[in-house]
């Protein structure tokens, strides 16, 4: 909380304390409560300003906070998925090396086995999926 905050809760508490109404708006995550005097309503335009650039300042927070964490998560599933298909693909790569080298045939045959191509395309389609990071938009 600001020290202004601060000292401006004080000096309306010594006086009289400020009572919370329950929530307007029942949506999870918005609290668009009020703020009234008990007895004796004392109105401070100033101190309802500043009360209220500290909620929306702590909500921008929050949804900040929110959008980092969404964020890492999709970054772990995409690079998680990436490294499956790049495992799927070295595989499917192996196999066909070991076919060839199976029946004794040389590797100048490996471009036409069926293994190869769709290990490579699964190869680099992990690498992709793994590596791609989201572009920012700039605001208009």
């Amino acid at each position: 909380m600001h020290s202004s905050t601060q000292k401006r809760l004080e000096d309306s508490f010594t006086a009289v304390p400020h009572a919370v109404d329950g929530p307007a708006n029942s949506r999870r995550g918005v609290w668009t409560g009020t703020v009234a005097a008990r007895a004796g309503e004392r109105r401070d335009p100033t101190l309802r300003g500043v009360l209220a650039d500290d909620v929306g300042s702590a909500q921008e927070r929050r949804r900040l906070r929110h959008r980092a964490q969404q964020q890492a998560i999709t970054r772990r599933v995409r690079t998680l998925v990436g490294a499956g298909f790049i495992a799927i693909g070295a595989l499917l790569l192996l196999a066909a090396v070991f076919t060839l080298a199976a029946r004794s045939l040389p590797l100048t045959l490996l471009r036409g086995r069926p293994g190869t191509c769709s290990g490579t395309v699964l190869i680099a389609a992990g690498m992709l999926i793994a590596t791609a990071r989201r572009r920012r938009r700039r605001a208009l």
